[in-house]
């Protein structure tokens, strides 16, 4: 399976690299191309929650055709259904910029909590400097209803240290911001991202 996330085979091969148990979790797990293949096709122990009903069924559909088991069960990253103490690795990629950032703060305290101490969480936020700040229906700070296939969906965006916030009680390993320059129809457009790796300490 190809993945078109750098970001995710980079998270991979820290993970490979690392002699924290080799079990993980995925929170916002779904899809027609769920990312937790590539970590299976690499001997992981996966699992992951996924909210959305529609985006379950496409993701047990490519476990169905792909005869592959992913864990992948139907979850809230606020109330993440796994005992303290769970999982060497947590990610969560492309998934928290859908949720307010008081939200946010809930799901980074269940990460927490279900991350073994020495384990490692990976997440990306949107960046204020994304060509898709500012647009739709204000509904907080730097927060924005926007139509997304169809459906209007928070977008919540960060400035660029504010991120750090949500890591306490934890070793920022690596911390990144990435800009990507796309056009269409001619227009350019900015896809822009912070990208974290933290340790869990304690």
């Amino acid at each position: 399976m190809t993945i078109i996330c750098p970001s995710l085979y980079k998270f991979l091969n820290f993970a490979l690299n690392n002699n924290i148990e080799k079990n993980i979790l995925d929170c916002g797990a779904g899809g027609p191309k769920p990312p937790l293949a590539i970590f299976k096709q690499y001997g992981f122990s996966c699992a992951g929650i996924e909210i959305s009903d529609k985006r379950l069924a496409e993701a047990e559909k490519y476990c169905r055709d792909n005869n592959v088991e992913l864990g992948i069960i139907k979850g809230d990253m606020k109330d993440i259904p796994f005992d303290d103490n769970s999982f060497g690795f947590v990610y969560s990629f492309n998934s928290i910029m859908h949720l307010s950032k008081h939200g946010a703060m809930q799901s980074v305290m269940e990460f927490k909590r279900v991350l073994k101490r020495g384990g490692y969480l990976f997440m990306n936020f949107l960046s204020v400097d994304d060509s898709g700040y500012g647009n739709g229906e204000k509904v907080g700070e730097d927060e924005f209803k926007q139509n997304e296939r169809g459906k209007a969906v928070i977008h919540t965006f960060y400035k660029d240290d504010e991120p750090d916030k949500y890591f306490g009680n934890m070793d920022v390993f690596f911390k990144e911001k990435r800009k990507i320059f796309l056009k269409d129809n001619g227009k350019q457009n900015t896809l822009s991202y912070l990208e974290y790796i933290a340790e869990k300490l304690e």
